[in-house]
């Protein structure tokens, strides 16, 4: 087994697109040694929580990666089961714009938006 790079799941090493969300998988990304070290990959979904325990996991983690000087949350909220976006997708996307006028995070790009080649810088 290996891991999407794109969405983080787990898939079998003989594949090459990606069944969750169909990236290729025999594209490799080359991230600098610095930046790897302020990505955090946080899975919401894992568990089947209710929406309410996975804000609160949300908001745990983005205190942990702030004390760490994280500079990347990579979020996987799931798709709910009609696959074009659950109660905890929605829900996150709401806490993340509050978050965002409020100051808390700087940025958000929605995995629908983003594409391997989006420029992402971090600071420190």
């Amino acid at each position: 087994m290996t891991t999407c790079e794109f969405c983080g799941n787990p898939v079998s090493k003989n594949l090459s697109t990606c069944p969750y969300c169909k990236q290729p998988l025999t594209v490799k990304i080359e991230i600098a040694k610095p930046l790897l070290k302020k990505i955090k990959t946080i899975n919401l979904e894992y568990g089947k929580p209710f929406v309410k325990e996975a804000l609160e996991r949300f908001n745990t983690e983005l205190k942990i990666a702030q004390q760490q000087n994280i500079c990347i949350l990579k979020i996987i909220h799931g798709y709910g089961s009609t696959g074009k976006g659950g109660k905890i997708k929605i829900a996150l996307q709401q806490l993340l714009k509050t978050k965002l006028k409020n100051h808390q995070i700087t940025k958000i790009i929605c995995g629908e938006n983003y594409s391997r080649h989006y420029p992402i810088k971090c600071v420190s």
